[in-house]
């Protein structure tokens, strides 16, 4: 149910250039599928938050991150609250 509204929710909102993939609440794998359905953010990757800081090493989840967007086919990137790119991995 989750990709099908992302897919749908990309056809109809064409006017917001950016939709972020929930795996962090979706699941890992269910975040990589979200990424062909529309979705061009990993969301919930703030590295500085500390709503989930506790559960996993900030350097250890940079590199999951990275390797999980690359399996799943896409350029991993940083970027800023205003989606310009600070870093390609």
């Amino acid at each position: 149910m989750y990709l099908r509204m992302l897919a749908v929710s990309r056809l109809y909102l064409d006017n917001f250039p950016h939709v972020q993939a929930s795996w962090f609440s979706e699941g890992k794998r269910t975040g990589q599928i979200a990424l062909h359905f529309g979705a061009d953010d990993w969301g919930g990757t703030l590295l500085e938050e500390n709503v989930h800081k506790a559960a996993i090493r900030e350097h250890d989840r940079r590199r999951e991150i990275v390797t999980l967007i690359r399996e799943a086919g896409f350029t991993p990137a940083q970027r800023t609250t205003e989606y310009d790119i600070l870093k390609r991995y």
